[in-house]
């Protein structure tokens, strides 16, 4: 069950469903079911996943949630969680979130996981060199296709 504070998360930086909707949307031009089908599935897929980084479970057992997704669309979820994740640590006395992420789960979809983090900078006004998304003491090593 989700704490009041990841409820509180959830309310504040979640965005409604509807908002993955493409008709209607300045700049949208419509040009076929499949194509709008596809664009809403991954947008519906990133809120999946946000929703699983601003409720801020262990990040360690992010994987398993993620892991769950439809393999065509699950980067997205992983974008969304380390998104999720980043607002978490940006309102977090201890972040660590991020980190543990980057480091084990998101690993496997680690350039989304960057971007997610990106968006999540962006969202909360952080900065770079701020402790809650300094990613420079995460081990590169330890993640595959490391150089």
């Amino acid at each position: 069950m989700a704490s009041l504070l990841a409820a509180l998360r959830v309310k504040m930086f979640m965005p409604h469903p509807s908002e993955t909707e493409m008709v209607g949307k300045p700049g949208w031009q419509p040009m076929g079911d499949e194509q709008r089908e596809q664009l809403e599935n991954v947008a519906n897929t990133f809120l999946d996943g946000l929703r699983i980084g601003l409720e801020a479970v262990p990040p360690q057992d992010t994987g398993e949630r993620l892991e769950r997704i439809n393999y065509q669309y699950r980067g997205f979820a992983y974008e969304g969680c380390a998104m999720g994740l980043a607002v978490a640590d940006s309102l977090s006395l201890r972040p660590r979130r991020v980190e543990e992420f980057i480091a084990g789960p998101g690993a496997v979809h680690l350039y989304m996981a960057y971007i997610g983090v990106g968006w999540g900078m962006a969202r909360t006004r952080c900065t770079a060199g701020s402790r809650s998304t300094d990613l420079a003491s995460t081990k590169r090593s330890s993640t595959p296709n490391a150089g």
